[in-house]
């Protein structure tokens, strides 16, 4: 149980990492082209998205796609014409790990978009006009010389990502109470909890903790390996 638990919350946390890298670095690269106006919006509406708590933000869009009241059954039997009212999305577990995703990542994005988004203010734009003088097209530009200077930030980023979507739990807890099947839909902090707290059983909750804490020890320390390789290399 505890091993494909763990192998859950890693092919979970792997998935939602990549999506909120992807997304994160498009908004940010979107920043730079905006004009003032635009731009101020769009970071009020990623800080707002931010600053909502995960418990709150986890009600919310459980609100969205409730099985009987829910703006998605309702859109969807609309467009469609067929009756979705009464279709529960949390039962099955793809689907169950499909909505915690997009919860995750939905509050993951701003805050790495409006770091790269920092990040990318700093890159020299006379060495990018040098570069589209030369021939290199955007896709180029951005491989080749955009990405190597805000290589450390995107290597921190990663490494917070996967730390913080490896031991998810509010949002997953809280999808779980509105309708998830806890047995199926289990993730490595969630679990952890109803071993020790729910079930009395401290020990196992105790050695799974432990066991939690070696693999965020190993992340870190390849991320302070890197680090210190690329402060050698300077």
């Amino acid at each position: 149980m505890f091993w494909a638990v763990l192998g859950r919350s890693i092919a979970f946390a792997a998935v939602c990492v990549v999506l909120t890298m992807l997304l994160g670095v498009a908004i940010a690269v979107l920043m730079t082209k905006l004009g003032a106006v635009m731009r101020t919006v769009v970071s009020v509406g990623l800080l707002l998205a931010w600053s909502m708590p995960a418990l709150t933000a986890t009600i919310v869009w459980g609100w969205i796609f409730d099985t009987s009241y829910g703006l998605v059954n309702h859109l969807l039997t609309r467009v469609t014409g067929d009756n979705w009212m009464g279709y529960s999305w949390l039962i099955n577990p793809l689907q169950f790990f499909t909505v915690a995703g997009m919860i995750i990542v939905w509050g993951a994005v701003p805050f790495v978009a409006l770091s790269l988004y920092a990040a990318l203010t700093q890159v020299p734009g006379e060495v990018l006009e040098a570069a589209s003088l030369d021939g290199a097209g955007g896709l180029k530009r951005f491989w080749f010389i955009t990405v190597p200077y805000i290589r450390s930030i995107l290597v921190v980023l990663v490494i917070l990502q996967i730390i913080w979507d490896l031991r998810v739990f509010a949002q997953i807890y809280a999808l779980q109470t509105i309708g998830g099947v806890r047995e199926t839909t289990n993730t490595i902090g969630v679990y952890i909890y109803n071993e020790s707290m729910a079930s009395g059983k401290l020990g196992t909750g105790g050695a799974i903790s432990v066991i939690l804490v070696a693999i965020m020890l190993a992340i870190s320390a390849y991320y302070i390996r890197l680090t210190l390789k690329q402060e050698d290399d300077q």
